[in-house]
């Protein structure tokens, strides 16, 4: 299932009060809690791919999440989508995916099991051990020319934990430690009114004539507990007629655009590797065909990819 950008009322404002008002609960002592992985990817200029988020979670039923993810570069974008189908969540009620509007390298993708609307009937994501698919992003790459050097684009995950975060069954932020802090505050009365003080004025410390304890609690994501790896993407430089992805030029490319063009088979792995021809919209027909013919049992002809 492909989720794109929707618009969210109640569902997406609870699950946000419940990242911003993190819970001061503590959190027992234990092992890892939440392992989460974007794999590392290849694929070829003016492409779209998917890339692939796992996760493990060994501990507590995931019933929701946001995650931030950020690129490293502008050759490489997000699409405002993600896929679900065959994964951990393809059957979760309340999908959002969001791009930043200020800045287009990040992208912000919401989940929750259940919408909380009666009646509650999909279950969360239960513990285990081992790495399940959670979705697959979906990016596009420029369609950059082989000069460019830097072709590696990194997609990390944002580890602040007001921006990625995940939420147990009984709404627990998963991983989230917390402490108080303590401020011992000193005040003299500037005038008074009979016994009572008309103006209170701070000082440093004793003596005083009151004293204020004031308490703060401060909360943090334990990166022992939780671990984020981050993946990347790498833009391969194509090779002219190569249209299965083997880097040879053969007959197996010759057999590969035939049964593109006339049988259904598979698209090129490159779309620009395959336009032998260099037609310059980039149309893929028999011409490719017969000048990757030529190149390879004829006479040799150039083939005429696009730069």
């Amino acid at each position: 299932m492909l989720f794109g950008g929707k618009s969210l009322n109640c569902p997406f404002i609870f699950f946000l009060l419940l990242c911003l008002f993190l819970s001061p609960a503590s959190i027992p002592a234990q092992e890892q809690e939440l392992f989460l992985k974007i794999s590392d990817t290849t694929d070829y200029p003016g492409e779209s791919v998917t890339v692939p988020v796992f996760i493990a979670n060994y501990n507590d039923t995931i019933a929701g999440f946001v995650i931030r993810f950020t690129l490293s570069d502008e050759i490489v974008s997000f699409q405002p989508a993600i896929i679900t189908t065959g994964t951990v969540i393809q059957n979760w009620e309340v999908i959002d995916v969001r791009p930043d509007p200020v800045n287009p390298l990040n992208l912000q993708v919401l989940g929750i099991a259940d919408s909380y609307i009666k009646p509650m009937v999909t279950p969360g994501l239960p513990p285990h051990a081992g790495q399940k698919l959670l979705f697959k992003l979906l990016l596009n790459i420029q369609d950059i020319p082989d000069t460019v050097q830097n072709r590696t684009v990194s997609v990390e995950i944002i580890s602040d934990i007001t921006k990625t975060n995940f939420s147990s069954s009984d709404f627990r932020v998963i991983g989230l430690v917390s402490d108080t802090t303590y401020d011992t505050l000193w005040f003299n009365c500037a005038s008074w009114f009979f016994d009572s003080c008309v103006t209170w004025v701070q000082v440093s410390g004793p003596p005083a004539d009151y004293m204020y304890v004031d308490s703060n609690i401060i909360s943090w994501l334990d990166t022992t507990k939780v671990i984020y790896q981050n993946g990347s993407l790498t833009v391969k430089v194509p090779l002219c007629g190569d249209v299965n992805g083997d880097l040879t030029v053969d007959i197996a490319d010759i057999t590969g655009l035939i049964g593109f063009l006339y049988l259904g088979d598979e698209p090129p792995v490159c779309h620009r590797a395959a336009n032998t021809d260099g037609t310059p919209d980039g149309t893929l027909d028999v011409s490719d065909i017969t000048r990757l013919i030529q190149h390879l049992y004829i006479n040799g002809a150039e083939l005429l990819c696009p730069d």
